[in-house]
């Protein structure tokens, strides 16, 4: 995986950035990572107090996330259409119980990313409801692991 990736812009909203000198984790420190990937056009920032990180970095620093990224999908309109139609009104009543049915339209259309935690949850309702494995989602993009 040697696609360009920036992490200031893969970061949600006021996510903090950290700019500790010397930091002996800074190279797989999420905050570090998006603080070093900061575009000049940025006007303001969400910080973390320099003087409350620690050089020391993963060990002992309480902002250290790791810079781990994961596979974030989004949209299973087309996972759906593995459903056989007979069946494709259950589990559509499904995934409403489980999510909301606003939630659920939001998954479905890719208007918001689906955690690995929901993917799991769609692929196994989806192949109870007969879609064959794996389940594939309509795309995916690499992030950060933001918690």
């Amino acid at each position: 995986m040697n696609e360009e990736f920036n992490y200031y812009d893969k970061a949600p909203r006021n996510y903090g950035a950290c700019f500790k000198e010397g930091c002996a984790s800074a190279d797989n420190c999420l905050r570090a990572l998006v603080g070093r990937d900061v575009s000049q056009s940025a006007q303001k920032l969400m910080v973390v107090n320099p003087h409350l990180a620690n050089a020391a970095g993963e060990a002992d620093c309480s902002f250290y996330v790791s810079g781990e990224r994961i596979r974030i999908a989004f949209g299973f309109e087309n996972a759906l259409n593995l459903v056989p139609l007979g069946k494709a009104k259950e589990a559509r009543s499904a995934l409403i119980k489980l999510f909301t049915k606003r939630i659920y339209y939001k998954l479905l259309g890719g208007e918001v990313p689906i955690n690995t935690k929901r993917q799991a949850q769609i692929a196994s309702v989806l192949n109870s409801y007969g879609a064959t494995s794996p389940i594939e989602f309509d795309r995916y993009e690499m992030c950060g692991k933001w918690r």
